[in-house]
């Protein structure tokens, strides 16, 4: 997990890398944001982005973006972490 800042350089100590147990391709998709949140390298997926600007929860008062981070949160939880 990370953040973006357009404002400055995001270094690799900033984010934060778990491994799941059972965390499958079906799985990353659906906590993709939109297209194009989930990256690929080689076909296979490298990074996955909960939300965009538009979409970020933090950024606007909507409930609803809310509940779609939540409900992101809530897949994770139930994975086992190795």
């Amino acid at each position: 997990m990370g953040y973006t800042d357009s404002l400055k350089e995001i270094l690799e100590k900033d984010f934060i890398y778990c491994k799941y147990k059972n965390l499958t391709e079906t799985i990353l998709n659906k906590l993709g944001d939109t297209n194009g949140g989930v990256e690929k390298e080689s076909n296979k997926i490298v990074k996955v982005f909960f939300y965009n600007d538009s979409t970020n929860p933090s950024n606007f008062t909507s409930k609803e973006l809310y509940r779609k981070y939540f409900e992101k949160l809530e897949i994770l939880s139930k994975l086992k972490v190795l």
